[in-house]
């Protein structure tokens, strides 16, 4: 797998839980490739009910001309000064009209970002009735309980999703680092997702690689425990028990009830 380097939040320096959770149901289609083939999928932005989630738009309403031209030659660094300025003159006539450059920065930094970004999505809870209703099929499906520090370990890192009324300002590079828009792109969303308590890892592909290239396959020692919904059929749980022995080894498998 080859991905692009980028500094990430170490899971040591989150201080997050020990173990955190992914919300599955059996008989959705790759759903059971979370155990059969310990695999996650690194989802893309795109594939995102909110339009903000991962969406936040760059900020150029405090730029001053100079900074702007500092932009736009970080992404073109093959045309000359000359033709940046002519650039930046010609997109933001009449006047003071930044639109057209902020259309210009928005297509880079969502578009672009969306192609290259993968997101594994999980949460701190594993007894939450909004979840188990609303990503486990009203408690038919399962919860897989991961290893923190494995997980982020192998997938480049991540931390805790920051809830707000207003999202973050993000400059764009030069002005900020990507490190930092990459952070606060991915790890805020709306308060009224608050409930999830969700964690977020992510990895960084180059923008050409193939969407098959977002199933990424864990170390056995990622996962902890499996949790069986409490409405769960006989059929789904008799072949989770079997694939978690063939595929994970002897990691515990709970019903829900146990936990409650």
């Amino acid at each position: 797998m080859e991905v692009v380097n980028v500094k990430d939040i170490a899971y040591d320096e989150i201080g997050g839980p020990p173990t955190l959770y992914k919300y599955r149901v059996w008989d959705i289609v790759h759903h059971d490739r979370f155990i059969k083939n310990r695999e996650v999928y690194m989802a893309s932005p795109e594939t995102f009910q909110d339009d903000m989630d991962c969406r936040i738009p760059v900020n150029i309403d405090e730029l001053s001309f100079n900074e702007i031209i500092q932009v736009v030659e970080d992404k073109n660094p093959s045309i000359s000064p000359e033709q940046v300025q002519n650039f930046v003159k010609e997109k933001l006539r009449p006047g003071y009209d930044t639109v057209h450059l902020l259309n210009y920065l928005d297509s880079f930094y969502n578009d672009t970002f969306s192609k290259m970004i993968g997101i594994l999505s999980l949460t701190a809870e594993n007894h939450l009735e909004y979840m188990w209703n609303l990503y486990a099929n009203n408690g038919k499906g399962f919860c897989i309980g991961y290893d923190t520090h494995v997980l982020f370990s192998y997938l480049g890192g991540g931390g805790p999703v920051l809830y707000g009324e207003s999202a973050p300002v993000i400059r764009p590079t030069p002005l900020e680092s990507i490190e930092s828009i990459l952070v606060k792109k991915v790890l805020f969303k709306h308060k009224r997702y608050s409930r999830e308590k969700e964690y977020r890892t992510y990895t960084v592909f180059k923008e050409s690689d193939s969407n098959e290239k977002r199933r990424i396959q864990l170390p056995k020692e990622a996962y902890k425990k499996i949790i069986l919904g409490e409405n769960i059929s006989s059929n789904h749980r008799k072949e989770i028990i079997t694939a978690v022995k063939n595929n994970l080894g002897s990691i515990p498998i709970m019903d829900r009830k146990e936990i409650c």
